[in-house]
């Protein structure tokens, strides 16, 4: 926080890193694009997370169940939108996570190979989505 706080009060866009040891010796530089990149991966970490503990306490929902699935990129649905694609009755994708970042699903999502899916869905239909997502008798969860 302390680099941060100078950077702000300098108004500079990076610092020198010394090392206390070594008599002020220069090992490195802090950017702010890097405290920036920094933050928005502990972000999108902790969403992801907060996500996975909030889906375990929800037992059972009328029926349904979150659950997590792994695009397979032989998979129906790999390179559509979500719009596009045909889900079993009463499912709702409500997080994909992309290369460790969040994305909130919209229907012009493009689901890509290996996206996570975090996704709602009917005890019933389970089955029939893990097929979908990952391919028949693949179980790739997340």
């Amino acid at each position: 926080f302390r680099a941060v706080r100078r950077m702000a009060t300098l108004d500079v866009g990076r610092l020198p890193v010394v090392s206390a040891e070594d008599h002020g010796k220069l090992v490195g530089l802090v950017r702010r694009a890097d405290v920036v990149k920094a933050y928005q991966r502990a972000v999108s970490k902790g969403l992801g997370e907060q996500q996975r503990r909030a889906s375990s306490r929800l037992r059972d929902l009328g029926g349904t169940q979150f659950i997590e699935l792994v695009v397979d990129a032989s998979s129906a649905v790999a390179g559509q939108p979500i719009r596009a694609v045909t889900w079993p009755p009463r499912t709702l994708v409500t997080a994909v996570r992309r290369h460790g970042e969040i994305v909130m699903p919209r229907g012009d999502t493009e689901l890509v190979a290996g996206d996570e899916l975090v996704v709602l869905s009917g005890r019933d239909t389970v089955e029939e989505l893990r097929d979908l997502v990952t391919g028949p008798g693949r179980d790739t969860g997340a």
